[in-house]
């Protein structure tokens, strides 16, 4: 009887080993880095429509939009770029839950086979090709929305994007997208 006891715990110890194993393996390895201790493989922030990151991929995918982070010098200032958007947007102004302004460099690709004329008579003075702009966004505003998909969006919320050039202070372009989350 003694035997089986013995069998027993050897096999619930192996048990233990091949499980402590297991987990160690599939747990991330450490990395010391400046006196700190930091997991090597940190979840990224996912992209998602109110992340810098996922208001660039939605303009890039639905409106041929590209944006780099900039650092060049600019005519206008942030407050004046903020203050014209707040302006010509007023309604989504006052709606949003959060604005941001972020500085880029600015590229319609879905514009670049248009002629000046064709730009000229959208409204667009500036050719919208690596242009240094003000990108300022309304968060979670309700888009107004016309045909007869709007009344299924009723409530619902989106960012509403608005470019400004950093040179005239002249809105370039605006779009707005959702829903978000």
């Amino acid at each position: 009887m003694r035997r089986w006891y013995v069998i027993a715990a050897l096999a619930i110890a192996v048990a233990a080993v091949v499980a402590v194993g297991a987990a160690l393996a599939v747990t991330p390895p450490v990395v010391e880095r400046a006196g700190e201790t930091i997991p090597s493989a940190i979840a990224p922030v996912p992209a998602t429509p109110d992340t810098p990151a996922g208001v660039d991929d939605r303009l890039k995918r639905d409106f041929a939009i590209q944006t780099v982070p900039s650092d060049a010098a600019t005519v206008v200032s942030e407050d004046q770029a903020m203050s014209t958007a707040v302006s010509k947007w007023e309604g989504y102004a006052k709606t949003a839950k959060t604005t941001t302004v972020r500085h880029v460099t600015f590229t319609n690709s879905g514009f670049a086979a248009l002629t000046d004329d064709q730009l000229a008579g959208m409204g667009i003075s500036e050719r919208p090709q690596d242009l240094d702009t003000w990108m300022v966004t309304f968060h979670k505003v309700a888009l107004h929305m016309h045909g007869p998909r709007a009344q299924s969006r009723s409530g619902s919320l989106d960012n509403f994007v608005v470019f400004i050039s950093t040179a005239t202070g002249e809105q370039i372009q605006a779009c707005g997208f959702g829903p978000v989350e």
